[in-house]
């Protein structure tokens, strides 16, 4: 197993354990020496803490893994 596939799979664990759903999991991004996780958690509300607090998590999340870069958020009505 290549170290971003592993990476992707820990981070992705973590999320999992973190109450999130992952909707998709790469070992590299676009073909370069990133790893993609996208994640979602239905029902969420978006105050200024909770992005707050989900934007802590991803970014320090994507520091612990080789490969990792947090690329921001989206939400959806």
């Amino acid at each position: 197993m290549t170290q971003l596939r592993s990476s992707a799979r820990e981070a992705g664990a973590v999320i999992e354990r973190a109450g999130w759903r992952l909707q998709r999991l790469d070992e590299s991004a676009a073909g370069g020496p990133e790893w993609v996780v996208i994640a979602e958690r239905e029902g969420a509300v978006t105050t200024p803490d909770a992005v707050r607090e989900a934007r802590v998590f991803f970014e320090s999340l994507a520091q612990q893994f080789p490969g990792g870069e947090y690329d921001g958020w989206e939400a959806s009505a």
